[in-house]
Parts: structure tokens; sequence; C-alpha cells
């Protein structure tokens, strides 16, 4: 792992940034606003690009494009763990998160717009402190 100033950062700004979609999040179920619930999507988003950025700037020392999420998805399937005989099982959890994330957060709230089940919605934008955490342990720095 490299363990540098710019992944502790990169991993510093992902919770900062889940701070605010926390907050999105807070708000829009007190006041049922479905567009606080988007901005907490996005915001989330954000999060879970800087965090998986940050992860493979450990990984590999390359850092993709910030807001680039097919550059990260390019970069974490080329890390040289996938390309072993046989792929870590963390690793591989923690990439289908990754694309579990990327489709209801990126693809169907940001996309398309689309919040519904609102359930679910809330639910993975819970869920993204804990893929933080999973990125920040799996890259040396602790978390979990």
């Amino acid at each position: 792992m490299l363990k540098t100033g710019r992944t502790e950062a990169l991993f510093e700004g992902a919770l900062e940034t889940y701070k605010g979609a926390a907050k999105h999040l807070d708000e829009a179920l007190a006041e049922l606003d479905r567009a606080e619930l988007v901005k907490a999507a996005e915001e989330s988003w954000a999060a879970v690009l800087q965090a998986t950025n940050a992860f493979i700037v450990a990984q590999s020392g390359v850092e993709p494009k910030p807001d680039d999420g097919q550059e990260t998805s390019k970069h974490l399937l080329s890390l040289p763990e996938w390309q072993a005989e046989e792929c870590d099982e963390e690793l591989k959890e923690l990439t289908e998160q990754y694309f579990s994330l990327t489709h209801i957060l990126h693809d169907t709230v940001i996309c398309e717009r689309d919040i519904e089940p609102v359930s679910v919605l809330i639910q993975d934008i819970r869920e993204v402190a804990d893929y933080i955490r999973e990125c920040e342990r799996l890259a040396g720095l602790g978390g979990g």
C-alpha cells in the first residue's frame, strides 16, 4: 500500500463530502423533500468516487480524474490484484459494492432522476459511510 498524504487527503475529503450528504438526507427525511434526497445521493456519489480513488491511489499510485466514474471503474478493475490468478475476496466485495452504488446513486438517481424506491435509496446513502471505512481499511489506513 502507498500511504501518502494525498491518499489520506482523499479519504478525508470523502468523509467530509459524506457528512454533507448525511445532512441533506436528514433534511430530506424531516421535510419529505425529494430535492434534498437527490442532493444527498449526489454528494454520496461524490464521496464514493473520492474514497474509491483514494483506494486506487493507495494500491497503485495512480489517481483517476476526480469526477470521472468511468475512469475510476477502469482503474479499479485494472489493479494488479484483479490480474492475479485468484482475486482477493475483499477486493471483489468492495468492487461489487462500488458498482452497486454506481448503479443506484449515479445511473438511477443522478442520470435518470429516479429516486424510487425511496427506501432503497436511503439505505444506499447510509451505506456509503461503511463503504468509505472499508476502502480505508483495505488501503491500510484504518477505517473498519
